[in-house]
C-alpha cells in the first residue's frame, strides 16, 4: 500500500494558507443534529407551545445549535483557515460584491412571490387579495434570524468543506438531507410553522423536498458569489421574511415547484461547475485589496 501523502499547508490564491483535511463536515452536521434534537426533546417532554416557559428556552437553545456547534468546531481548529477568517467570510457584508445581494433578493422574491401569483390566478383575484400576512412579530424575528443561526453550519462550514471531497452538487444534496433531518422535531413542537404542516402530511413531504432542492440553490449562490457565506446568510433571512410578509395559506406545493424550477435552471447554467470537486467556494475567500 502506498504511503499516505503528508497533509501539510497549502497556499491558495490571495496568499492564504490552509491546513488540508482539518475540516470535519459530516461530524459537524451530526453534532448539530444531536445538539438540537436533545434540546427539542426536552420541549416535547414538557409539552405545550414553544413560546411557553420553559419550552421557549429549550426551543431557542435547539435553534442555536448550528451556530454554537460550528463555533465550537472552528474554535477547536477543525477548519481549514484561522477562525477569524471563517467568521469574516460568514458575516462581513463587504466580502461579497453588491450585485450578489441583488441576486439574493431576486431569488427570495421569486420564492415568495410566485406562489402568491399562482394562488391569485387560481382564485381569479389580484395577488394582494390572497396575501395573509403573519400577525406574529416572533415569526418574523425568528425567520430573519434563521440565516444567522443556521448558515454557519450548513453552507459556511458544511458545503464549503464537503465539496472539497465530493462534487458540489452531491455536497449540496447531502447538506439538504442533514438540513431536513435537523427540522424534524419541530413538526412535533406546538406553535412552530412545521407543526402547522403536520408530520407525514403532504405539507411535510413538500417542505422536506423543498429543502433538498433549495440546498442546490444555496450552493449555486455561494459558489457564484465567490465562496463567502455572508450572501447565503442574507438570502436565507430574506426568503424567510418575505414568505412571512407575503404568506398564502396552503402553498407548500407551489413553493416546492419554485424551488425545483430554480434548482433545475441553476443546475443547467452551472452544470460543469456543479460536477466538480473542490470548486471556488471551497476555499476561504481572500481579503479584498483596499482601493
Amino acid at each position: 500500500m502506498p504511503a499516505a501523502k503528508e497533509r501539510g499547508p497549502v497556499r491558495q490564491r490571495g496568499g492564504m494558507v490552509r491546513q488540508r483535511g482539518a475540516a470535519r463536515p459530516l461530524a459537524l452536521m451530526l453534532a448539530v443534529v444531536v445538539w438540537s434534537w436533545s434540546w427539542w426533546a426536552l420541549a416535547l417532554r414538557s409539552g405545550g407551545s414553544w413560546l411557553e416557559f420553559p419550552n421557549v428556552v429549550f426551543t431557542v437553545l435547539g435553534m442555536l445549535g448550528p451556530l454554537l456547534v460550528t463555533a465550537g468546531f472552528v474554535a477547536a481548529g477543525a477548519w481549514d483557515a484561522p477562525s477569524s477568517a471563517f467568521w469574516r467570510d460568514t458575516f462581513d457584508p463587504r466580502r461579497v460584491a453588491a450585485r450578489w445581494y441583488a441576486v439574493a433578493l431576486l431569488l427570495a422574491a421569486l420564492l415568495a412571490g410566485v406562489p402568491v401569483v399562482l394562488a391569485a390566478l387560481r382564485e381569479g383575484v389580484a395577488p394582494w387579495q390572497v396575501i395573509e400576512p403573519s400577525g406574529s412579530g416572533a415569526f418574523l424575528f425568528v425567520g430573519a434570524l434563521a440565516g444567522v443561526v443556521e448558515e454557519p453550519a450548513w453552507r459556511a462550514y458544511g458545503q464549503r468543506a464537503l465539496q472539497v471531497r465530493v462534487p458540489v452538487l452531491l455536497a449540496a444534496l447531502v447538506i439538504g438531507v442533514f438540513w431536513a433531518a435537523w427540522h424534524l422535531p419541530l413538526f412535533l413542537i406546538e406553535g412552530t410553522y412545521q407543526a402547522s404542516l403536520g408530520l407525514g402530511t403532504e405539507g411535510f413531504w413538500t417542505f422536506n423536498l423543498a429543502l433538498l432542492a433549495g440546498s442546490v440553490v444555496y450552493a449555486w449562490l455561494l459558489g457564484s458569489a465567490g465562496g463567502a457565506a455572508v450572501v447565503v446568510v442574507v438570502y436565507h433571512a430574506l426568503a424567510n421574511v418575505l414568505r412571512e410578509l407575503w404568506s398564502v395559506a396552503g402553498v407548500e406545493r407551489a413553493e416546492l415547484l419554485v424551488e425545483l424550477a430554480l434548482a433545475l435552471v441553476l443546475v443547467m447554467l452551472g452544470w460543469r461547475w456543479l460536477r466538480r470537486t473542490g470548486g471556488a467556494a471551497a476555499r476561504t475567500v481572500a481579503p479584498r485589496a483596499r482601493a
